[in-house]
Protein backbone atom coordinates (compact mmCIF):
# COMPACT_ATOMS: atom_id res chain seq x y z
CA UNK A 1 0.00 0.00 0.00
CA UNK A 2 0.89 3.59 -0.62
CA UNK A 3 -1.76 5.40 1.58
CA UNK A 4 -1.19 9.21 2.39
CA UNK A 5 -3.94 10.38 3.48
CA UNK A 6 -7.74 9.48 4.79
CA UNK A 7 -10.82 10.14 3.38
CA UNK A 8 -12.74 13.28 5.17
CA UNK A 9 -15.30 12.44 7.58
CA UNK A 10 -18.14 12.25 5.65
CA UNK A 11 -16.22 9.75 2.92
CA UNK A 12 -15.74 6.71 5.69
CA UNK A 13 -18.90 7.50 8.15
CA UNK A 14 -20.60 4.16 6.30
CA UNK A 15 -17.99 2.60 8.80
CA UNK A 16 -18.91 3.25 11.92
CA UNK A 17 -19.03 -0.30 13.29
CA UNK A 18 -15.47 -0.50 12.59
CA UNK A 19 -13.91 -2.09 15.84
CA UNK A 20 -10.10 -2.68 14.59
CA UNK A 21 -8.37 -1.25 11.79
CA UNK A 22 -5.03 -2.17 10.27
CA UNK A 23 -2.89 0.54 8.00
CA UNK A 24 0.72 -0.80 8.37
CA UNK A 25 3.20 0.12 5.70
CA UNK A 26 1.63 2.79 4.33
CA UNK A 27 2.90 6.73 3.91
CA UNK A 28 0.74 7.79 6.97
CA UNK A 29 3.07 10.09 8.73
CA UNK A 30 1.41 12.88 10.11
CA UNK A 31 -1.13 13.07 12.80
CA UNK A 32 -3.57 14.98 10.06
CA UNK A 33 -3.45 12.38 7.40
CA UNK A 34 -5.15 9.84 9.95
CA UNK A 35 -7.03 12.38 12.28
CA UNK A 36 -10.45 11.84 9.93
CA UNK A 37 -10.61 7.99 11.73
CA UNK A 38 -11.56 9.55 14.44
CA UNK A 39 -15.70 9.72 13.48
CA UNK A 40 -15.07 5.53 14.14
CA UNK A 41 -16.78 5.73 17.41
CA UNK A 42 -16.30 1.88 17.74
CA UNK A 43 -12.70 1.93 16.95
CA UNK A 44 -10.61 0.28 19.39
CA UNK A 45 -7.50 -1.11 17.65
CA UNK A 46 -5.26 0.89 15.28
CA UNK A 47 -2.18 -0.16 14.05
CA UNK A 48 0.39 2.34 12.33
CA UNK A 49 3.39 0.72 12.33
CA UNK A 50 5.87 1.23 9.61
CA UNK A 51 4.42 4.37 8.77
CA UNK A 52 7.75 6.77 9.31
CA UNK A 53 5.89 8.27 11.93
CA UNK A 54 7.95 10.99 14.46
CA UNK A 55 5.90 12.43 16.22
CA UNK A 56 1.93 13.38 16.63
CA UNK A 57 1.17 17.38 16.34
CA UNK A 58 -1.55 19.08 16.41
CA UNK A 59 -2.27 22.64 16.71
CA UNK A 60 -5.17 22.88 19.02
CA UNK A 61 -4.15 20.26 22.01
CA UNK A 62 -7.85 20.70 23.85
CA UNK A 63 -8.55 17.94 21.03
CA UNK A 64 -11.64 17.84 18.51
CA UNK A 65 -14.56 20.22 20.60
CA UNK A 66 -12.57 20.09 23.50
CA UNK A 67 -13.41 16.76 24.33
CA UNK A 68 -10.25 14.82 22.63
CA UNK A 69 -10.05 12.50 19.91
CA UNK A 70 -10.61 8.87 19.50
CA UNK A 71 -13.50 8.10 22.23
CA UNK A 72 -13.10 4.66 21.79
CA UNK A 73 -9.44 3.24 21.00
CA UNK A 74 -7.65 1.20 23.62
CA UNK A 75 -5.07 0.10 21.91
CA UNK A 76 -2.46 2.09 19.16
CA UNK A 77 0.13 0.62 17.55
CA UNK A 78 2.89 2.66 16.32
CA UNK A 79 5.74 0.30 16.26
CA UNK A 80 8.93 0.61 13.85
CA UNK A 81 8.10 4.32 13.25
CA UNK A 82 11.12 7.49 13.68
CA UNK A 83 9.82 8.63 17.33
CA UNK A 84 12.23 9.60 19.40
CA UNK A 85 11.08 10.95 22.51
CA UNK A 86 7.56 10.14 24.47
CA UNK A 87 7.33 14.19 24.36
CA UNK A 88 6.58 14.03 21.07
CA UNK A 89 3.21 12.15 21.64
CA UNK A 90 1.63 14.67 23.83
CA UNK A 91 -1.73 14.24 21.62
CA UNK A 92 -2.33 10.49 22.98
CA UNK A 93 -3.49 12.34 26.60
CA UNK A 94 -6.30 13.42 24.22
CA UNK A 95 -7.00 9.94 23.21
CA UNK A 96 -10.12 9.51 25.51
CA UNK A 97 -10.07 5.32 26.37
CA UNK A 98 -6.39 4.85 24.99
CA UNK A 99 -5.40 2.32 27.65
CA UNK A 100 -1.79 0.43 25.24
CA UNK A 101 1.15 2.26 23.59
CA UNK A 102 3.09 -0.49 21.37
CA UNK A 103 6.34 1.15 20.05
CA UNK A 104 8.65 -1.89 19.43
CA UNK A 105 11.24 -1.10 17.19
CA UNK A 106 11.34 3.19 17.93
CA UNK A 107 14.48 5.33 18.62
CA UNK A 108 12.76 6.13 22.02
CA UNK A 109 12.71 2.13 23.58
CA UNK A 110 16.49 1.30 22.52
CA UNK A 111 17.94 0.19 25.35
CA UNK A 112 15.21 0.20 27.75
CA UNK A 113 13.38 -3.02 28.61
CA UNK A 114 10.99 -4.40 27.28
CA UNK A 115 8.79 -4.08 30.29
CA UNK A 116 5.53 -1.61 30.18
CA UNK A 117 6.00 1.59 30.92
CA UNK A 118 3.23 4.59 32.11
CA UNK A 119 2.60 7.79 29.73
CA UNK A 120 1.05 10.18 32.33
CA UNK A 121 -2.82 9.65 32.40
CA UNK A 122 -2.26 5.80 32.77
CA UNK A 123 -1.62 4.36 29.48
CA UNK A 124 0.76 1.77 29.25
CA UNK A 125 3.53 1.67 26.50
CA UNK A 126 4.72 -1.57 25.66
CA UNK A 127 8.36 -2.25 23.57
CA UNK A 128 9.13 -5.40 22.42
CA UNK A 129 12.84 -5.48 20.31
CA UNK A 130 12.20 -7.99 17.82
CA UNK A 131 15.26 -9.17 15.50
CA UNK A 132 16.14 -7.69 12.46
CA UNK A 133 15.18 -9.42 9.00
CA UNK A 134 16.57 -9.37 6.16
CA UNK A 135 16.29 -9.09 2.36
CA UNK A 136 18.13 -11.56 -0.19
CA UNK A 137 17.40 -12.25 -3.72
CA UNK A 138 13.80 -13.33 -3.58
CA UNK A 139 13.16 -13.99 -0.26
CA UNK A 140 14.21 -13.25 3.64
CA UNK A 141 16.02 -14.27 6.17
CA UNK A 142 16.87 -13.43 10.23
CA UNK A 143 20.49 -12.99 11.07
CA UNK A 144 22.12 -15.93 12.61
CA UNK A 145 23.45 -15.52 16.15
CA UNK A 146 26.34 -16.61 16.36
CA UNK A 147 26.85 -19.05 19.48
CA UNK A 148 28.63 -18.42 22.51
CA UNK A 149 30.16 -21.56 22.78
CA UNK A 150 33.45 -22.47 21.16
CA UNK A 151 33.12 -24.74 18.21
CA UNK A 152 34.45 -28.23 18.73
CA UNK A 153 36.71 -29.18 15.70
CA UNK A 154 37.39 -32.72 15.10
CA UNK A 155 41.04 -34.16 14.46
CA UNK A 156 40.70 -37.56 12.40
CA UNK A 157 44.44 -37.98 12.73
CA UNK A 158 44.58 -38.52 16.41
CA UNK A 159 41.17 -40.72 15.97
CA UNK A 160 41.70 -44.40 16.79
CA UNK A 161 39.81 -47.49 15.80
CA UNK A 162 38.98 -49.18 19.23
CA UNK A 163 37.31 -53.03 19.45
CA UNK A 164 34.41 -53.48 20.81
CA UNK A 165 34.85 -55.46 24.56
CA UNK A 166 32.41 -57.97 24.71
CA UNK A 167 31.38 -58.87 28.42
CA UNK A 168 32.05 -62.66 28.89
CA UNK A 169 30.22 -64.91 31.19
CA UNK A 170 33.10 -65.56 33.75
Amino acid sequence: NNISLIPPEGDICGLRSLEQLTLDNNDLVQFAQWRSLDVLPRLRKLSLKSNRIKRLKVDDLHGADGGGYFEALEDLDLSANDIVSCEQLLVVRLFRALQTLRLSNNPVMLGRSSDSQRLPGGVSIFAQQSKQWYLCGGGCFMRKVKPKEPRLKLNRKMLRRVRSATVGAG
